[in-house]
């Protein structure tokens, strides 16, 4: 309307003056369809993409078929979980393969460019604004790599899971670092790679070094320094005697009173895994149903209400001299643009929330972002088709409304 040249042309005028109008009168409306097509989206998108990436993120969470975790990195805890986890294997005569293995020290820390220091005030539970420190071992990463890397005195590896460590250097308590090199990602069946909370992973040369930053986290924040051991690894096996083995391994280890271990199997965990995901695409789909009733009930209601109130305006025009013609392009014009603004702001919508999503699916271990990706967009494609549809049919009422029966059939035909 500001442009005075495209506004007082007679074929805009009328155009941009009812499309004001509209926006004013029949604004919630719009924003309501606007946000239940959103909820549509989102729901169908993240709710197929995790059904259809179900084995994947099975795969991510559970990098090996047996998974161990022991609360502990003292070697004698770690030597008892390799000969009980040995022993049980030898009894049921099936051979480990893809072995992987290591320690890990964590705390949370605070952070001023590339200085980090212990807080004291956290404890081990996490919350929106935690950083996290990993240190691991230069000896268990190269296992986990096939490119063994060597480290000198002071030197180590640094990954983020968010935004890239750009310093070349690290200061810890007393202690300066020189970032040897950045890695891009963690090295894949060893590591978790759904890490919620922003963390730093730091390889350090060897285990002195990280029994040195142990000790010195514990002088400062004990309750908040966690220890633990990793050990993962496949079975050449069928699926009963993978079971059978995995239910042994976990009585001997979990029967421990003093170490915390966990024993986890992927064979043992998918059937569970699978109705959780089924729960979630069955739960989504129905969400997705009640959205979309919600919205065909809306545009049917609007399509109504202004086709009673068209109906004087279309008359008007024709009496003050508009051509049948114009008029039907006008209100054509108008009602495609109000009714397709919300599939479009909705798709802005999902656009911009769709970094947030992924992290948010990172909870469920789905990782694939081109497969979240490609629901996404295969979604809006067929919402928007659907969309298209249930404009087309309510549109019918609006037309013979507007003009009556005969003439709406001639304006629907035209338009």
């Amino acid at each position: 309307r500001a442009n005075r040249r495209v506004y007082y042309r007679p074929k805009w005028f009328v155009i941009i003056a009812g499309m004001i109008y509209r926006m004013k009168q029949h604004g919630a409306g719009l924003a309501n369809i606007c946000i239940l097509s959103s909820m549509v989206l989102v729901t169908l998108s993240t709710t197929v993409s995790l059904y259809v990436g179900s084995e994947d993120a099975l795969q991510v969470g559970y990098p090996r078929e047996v998974m161990i975790r022991a609360a502990s990195h003292l070697e004698t805890d770690v030597q008892w979980v390799q000969v009980q986890t040995r022993e049980i294997l030898d009894r049921h005569q099936v051979k480990g393969s893809n072995w992987v293995e290591y320690r890990m020290i964590s705390f949370p820390v605070a952070r001023d460019g590339h200085r980090f220091w212990p807080r004291p005030d956290a404890g081990p539970s996490y919350s929106a604004d935690t950083l996290t420190l990993n240190f691991i071992t230069l000896e268990d990463y190269n296992r986990l790599v096939e490119e063994p890397v060597v480290l000198a005195d002071q030197e180590v590896l640094v990954y983020s899971n968010r935004s890239a460590y750009t310093y070349s250097s690290l200061h810890l308590f007393d202690r300066e670092f020189v970032v040897k090199e950045r890695l891009d990602q963690l090295p894949g069946g060893g590591l978790s790679s759904t890490q919620v909370f922003a963390a730093y992973y730091v390889v350090v040369k060897d285990r002195q070094v990280l029994e040195e930053i142990r000790q010195q986290a514990l002088a400062e924040q004990a309750k908040a320094v966690t220890a633990q051991y990793l050990l993962g690894f496949d079975l050449d096996a069928s699926r009963e005697q993978a079971l059978a083995v995995f239910r042994d391994l976990r009585g001997v280890l979990e029967q421990n009173k003093v170490l915390f271990v966990r024993a986890q199997s992927r064979e043992a965990d998918r059937e569970e895994f699978y109705f959780l995901y089924g729960g979630l695409f069955f739960l989504g789909l129905y969400l997705g149903l009640l959205f979309i009733l919600g919205t065909v009930l809306i545009m049917y209601y609007k399509q109504i209400t202004e086709g009673y109130e068209d109906r004087r305006r279309y008359r008007i025009m024709q009496q003050v001299g508009m051509s049948r013609q114009e008029v039907q392009q006008t209100i054509g014009t108008q009602v495609l643009a109000v009714f397709f603004l919300p599939l479009v702001a909705a798709g802005v919508h999902v656009a911009f929330a769709f970094k947030m999503v992924t992290k948010l699916l990172t909870v469920l271990n789905l990782t694939n972002v081109p497969l979240f990706a490609l629901c996404t967009v295969l979604t809006f494609l067929a919402f928007a088709l659907f969309y298209t549809l249930v404009y087309l049919a309510t549109a019918r009422v609006y037309y013979r409304l507007v003009a009556g029966r005969a003439n709406g059939l001639i304006l629907e035909r035209a338009l």
